[in-house]
């Protein structure tokens, strides 16, 4: 896998999005493994906050846990959503403006280890 400097993967260009129906058609997904604190409710509604999709596709719950270095300890197990997940939006200009510069970016909870990095597509 290629990852950059930072660790996250290569960010692909933001497709061109134009309005079709007074509405912007994206399609948004995680292509990391995402950990949020409402699973249920991000599995429904995406990532986005404050927005809903209108569909998704997504893969069943990530158990993960591991060792904590620094306590020499367990970590807890968590549940979360597996990269590859897809949600469907459709957005008013405003909404678009506001979302886009998040392509590439991560969402969601334990960012510096890397988790919750979405993408943006068309959705045709």
């Amino acid at each position: 896998v290629f990852v950059t400097e930072n660790g996250g993967f290569p960010e692909p260009a933001l497709p061109e999005m134009t309005e079709r129906e007074g509405f912007y058609h994206a399609l948004v997904m995680l292509v990391t493994p995402g950990l949020f604190s409402n699973l249920q409710k991000t599995l429904v509604e995406g990532p986005l906050d404050g927005l809903q999709a209108v569909s998704a596709v997504t893969g069943p719950a990530v158990i993960r846990g591991g060792w904590d270095l620094k306590r020499q300890s367990p970590r807890a197990t968590q549940a979360f959503i597996s990269s590859g997940s897809v949600w469907f939006y459709r957005l008013n200009r405003e909404q678009w403006e506001r979302v886009r510069p998040m392509h590439g970016q991560q969402v969601g909870e334990e960012l510096a280890l890397g988790y919750g990095q979405i993408f943006f597509g068309l959705w045709k």
